[in-house]
């Protein structure tokens, strides 16, 4: 279970910025609530902050793809766990998209 996916997570925040900026309209408020946000998650560096259905979570990101008829021929997670730096998303979107191609190759030869 993630803290900061529960809603009352960001109600806290959204409170503790109202009392620190009294002076900042609604709109502010909320702007630099959501700017600071973490990036990931504190159980896992790999779970990351996205919006999703109007409101913001935090998940594994990951990749399915099937044939076409729909049914799954690969999942895959988007992060590269074995990485050093699992923080530059370029680098981890490489990884990721490389063994996506070297998975599905068997599957067309």
């Amino acid at each position: 279970m993630l803290k900061e996916n529960n809603p009352k997570f960001i109600q806290s925040m959204l409170r503790k910025t109202k009392s620190q900026n009294p002076n900042l309209t609604s709109s502010a408020v909320y702007y630099l609530t959501y700017s600071n946000l973490p990036k990931s998650a504190s159980a896992s560096p790999y779970i990351t902050r996205m919006f999703a259905n109007g409101h913001f979570c935090y998940g594994y990101k990951f990749a399915i793809i099937t044939n076409g008829f729909g049914l799954p021929l690969v999942i895959t997670p988007a992060f590269c766990p074995s990485s050093d730096d699992p923080q530059d998303p370029a680098f981890s979107k490489a990884i990721s998209d490389s063994g996506v191609k070297i998975k599905l190759c068997p599957l067309y030869n």
